[in-house]
């Protein structure tokens, strides 16, 4: 087994300013339902942003504001794939709250879908079969 045994946290990219602050707490917060935590305020790349708790397993989403996130994260194969407990219910969630849930190949074991965030971050969701 390698040195490494978990993610502590995955940072997504966002455009700068309040507004888009605001867009990615309600999306991130809101609609999937990640609790806001305590962010320092002297962070390692100086950006405005969010940190937000997947739960229990101690593991983060870090959101931060970077200058023309939108132009790179839009075409972006690039993702983040996180597991939940009900597939469905998140799709449905997503798509009452006007998010585009696009279907994929399946593997053995799982099933899956991706959605982009409102700037373009390719986002996976993975429920264990």
């Amino acid at each position: 087994m390698g040195l490494l045994y978990g993610v502590q946290h995955v940072t997504i990219t966002i455009e700068e300013g309040s507004a888009a602050l605001e867009t990615a707490r309600k999306f991130y917060a809101d609609v999937l339902g990640l609790q806001v935590l305590p962010r320092p305020e002297s962070t390692d790349n100086g950006r405005p942003g969010w940190w937000l708790s997947l739960g229990p397993s101690g593991q983060q989403v870090h959101i931060s504001t970077e200058r023309g996130a939108k132009d790179y994260n839009g075409p972006s194969k690039r993702h983040s794939a996180f597991l939940v407990k009900d597939l469905a219910a998140l799709g449905e969630q997503l798509q009452k709250n006007g998010v585009t849930v696009e279907g994929t190949n399946q593997f053995e074991g799982q099933t899956r879908f991706f959605c982009r965030d409102p700037f373009g971050n390719r986002l996976e969701f993975v429920q264990l079969t």
